[in-house]
């Protein structure tokens, strides 16, 4: 398991940094309307792409579980003077006041952490208006070496894209499609490797 209060202080660097500015345009091209949109980051951890990407949208919400995460986040919202973003109880996905209030839900590297995939579609779905977007970017099957230097790591060791998509379609979701986001190198401790991040979409019905 990973332990984001405890990484939360040393989550930043340069290599991610470069990879959320490159997610924060693929969020936009996927939602060419942004400037009017309320959307929510889930999983926002520090807002390293909900700062990339503040200044687009009408409004960001965010939200995460990490109370180190949280606390970090709110530094930024102070220093970049962004005031159109919020930051969420941590259990807002389960609050009425939030349901069917966004129009689109992203997250970044959120799905392989999760169990049960379908449950968390359907949770982000019931946050969405209807004909909102759900964008979820995530890793390509990677074989487990991305997160090689977690201790008992039980997560997902990234997706195929296909059966992703149909899951997604199961769901409710139409317009689905799946693209490329980001291409990189990354490094748990045995020498730098190649991997990639998919961008999956639909659209509530």
């Amino acid at each position: 398991m990973v332990d984001f209060d405890r990484m939360a202080a040393q989550w930043d660097n340069d290599v991610k940094r470069e990879r959320a500015k490159k997610l924060a345009e693929a969020v936009k091209a996927a939602l060419p309307d942004h400037a009017a949109l309320e959307i929510l980051d889930n999983g926002c951890g520090t807002g390293l792409t909900t700062y990339y990407l503040h200044e687009a949208f009408r409004k960001i919400c965010a939200l995460d579980p990490s109370e180190e995460m949280r606390r970090i986040f709110l530094e930024k919202k102070s220093a970049y003077g962004a005031e159109n973003v919020e930051l969420l109880p941590a259990d807002a996905a389960a609050r009425p006041e939030y349901r069917e209030r966004f129009d689109a839900v992203y997250s970044t590297l959120l799905f392989h952490h999760v169990k049960d995939i379908r449950t968390e579609i359907l949770l982000e779905a019931g946050l969405l208006k209807r004909g909102g977007r759900l964008l979820i970017m995530d890793l390509d099957e990677e074989g487990g070496r991305f997160h090689k230097s977690i201790p008992n790591w039980d997560g997902h060791n990234g997706f195929a894209r296909t059966p992703l998509c149909e899951t997604l379609a199961s769901c409710g979701f139409t317009d689905v499609s799946v693209s490329t986001a980001y291409e990189g190198q990354w490094d748990s401790g045995d020498g730098p490797f190649d991997y990639s991040m998919f961008l999956c979409c639909g659209t509530k019905e």
